[in-house]
C-alpha cells in the first residue's frame, strides 16, 4: 500500500509518499516519513492531524491512497 504524508506552511510545504507491505497507523506513517525531523515545530501530542481534511486519531488505520 502506499500513503502520502503532507505538511505545509505559509512559505514552505512537503510531500512524502510512502509505500509499505503492512497496514500503517497516522502516526506510524508520520514518523516514518521523517518529517518531524524537517519540521521540528510538529507535536504530534499537541497538533491535530487529517487525512483527506477529516481529523483523524494518531491510531487511526490508513488505507490506500491516503
Amino acid at each position: 500500500m502506499w500513503v502520502e504524508v503532507a505538511y505545509a506552511l505559509a512559505e514552505r510545504q512537503r510531500l512524502i509518499r510512502l509505500e509499505s507491505d503492512q497496514p500503517l497507523t497516522v502516526r506510524q506513517a508520520i514518523e516514518q516519513s521523517n518529517i518531524l525531523t524537517e519540521f521540528a515545530e510538529i507535536d504530534l501530542e499537541q497538533n491535530r492531524v487529517g487525512v483527506f481534511s477529516q481529523l483523524a486519531g494518531l491510531d487511526d488505520l490508513l488505507q490506500q491512497g491516503d
